[in-house]
């Protein structure tokens, strides 16, 4: 996996926790709010998979 991609990981797992809201991930990983819903979105389609 790229930096890139760990490091969304590690962002949407505080999301997940409650340690940030989607809107300052979105902000960490320099992505819009509504790409971070996305990712978000996918990532918890993945888990439930």
């Amino acid at each position: 996996m790229s930096k890139r991609k760990l490091s969304r990981v590690e962002v949407l797992a505080r999301v997940k926790s409650r340690q940030l809201r989607l809107v300052d991930a979105a902000e960490l990983m320099r992505v819009s709010y509504r790409q971070a819903k996305r990712l978000w979105k996918r990532g918890q389609a993945a888990i439930c998979v």
